[in-house]
């Protein structure tokens, strides 16, 4: 039985529907295997992100930790958010710095939050720092008062 066999067959017992998760989670395992970043990223930039989201959740933990290699930092950061939290844990350990600050950047700031929150101390900390505070509370601004308020 060969290799792709066995992962359907894998599959099938885990109640992914063969007929299009296991047929497409194949594709992508050989993509995967031949490193075709371009195939990689042609075909997640036709799916919702929630849809990628699910696909990275159903690979299994090498071919996963193989995209992100590939791919990880050009995926969109909305998939970060709909992402599984164990799955998000596991992935953003390995994007690179920049793209988790862009990725913070791009979330709705509760999306933001639960990638935050996934993230080791040391790497979160190093995340907002390099996040203007402007972009972290775009109201602070109007809200700041000069130091002495004359009284009347």
């Amino acid at each position: 039985m060969s290799e792709t066999e066995q992962h359907l067959d894998d599959e099938i017992e885990l109640g992914v529907a063969p007929d299009v998760d296991a047929a497409l989670l194949a594709e992508l395992r050989a993509e995967i295997s031949s490193e075709d970043r371009l195939a990689l990223i042609d075909r997640f930039n036709t799916l919702h992100v929630a849809d990628t989201a699910d696909i990275i959740v159903k690979l299994d933990s090498d071919s996963r930790h193989a995209l992100m290699a590939l791919i990880g930092n050009d995926l969109p950061a909305q998939v970060f958010a709909e992402l599984d939290e164990n799955t998000r844990d596991e992935v953003l350990q390995q994007i690179d710095i920049e793209t988790l600050v862009a990725t913070v950047q791009e979330l709705d700031s509760d999306d933001a939050v639960f990638v935050l929150e996934d993230l080791a101390i040391e790497a979160r900390e190093e995340v907002l720092e390099q996040i203007p505070v402007s972009s972290v509370c775009p109201c602070s601004a109007p809200l700041s008062f000069p130091k002495t308020v004359p009284v009347a």
